[in-house]
């Protein structure tokens, strides 16, 4: 639920502090903030659970969805999406390139589940 209210009010809250304050302060911010939640989450998490034998992280796993993720931005970034010069076939490649790289996720998930 913290990921679900954070993607939905943090875009929000950031373009509320570009307008009125300036671009910098997002990082006059961000930058503590992240230092003290990081120092707050090595404190509290005391116990994390190892990988078991004979398990690998999914790093091919990872980079697609990361990919995937960083297609999605791309394709409905309101910048593009009303500007309407050369952004809808833009947004068009960004679509099918963000499509592709979670097809590719999900092949590998069905992949390693079934071996």
């Amino acid at each position: 639920m913290v990921v679900a209210v954070a993607s939905a009010f943090g875009p929000i809250i950031g373009g509320i502090l570009t307008v009125t304050v300036g671009w910098r302060w997002i990082f006059y911010m961000n930058v503590p903030l992240g230092a003290l939640v990081t120092i707050w989450a090595l404190i509290q998490i005391r116990d994390i659970a190892p990988i078991p034998k004979g398990e690998k992280f999914d790093w091919l796993g990872a980079i697609t969805f990361t990919g995937g993720l960083f297609f999605s931005s791309l394709c409905f970034d309101p910048r593009r999406i009303w500007r309407m010069d050369l952004s809808h076939s833009y947004n068009l490649l960004h679509l099918g390139c963000h499509s592709d790289t979670f097809i590719r996720l999900h092949r590998i998930q069905i992949q390693i589940s079934n071996a």
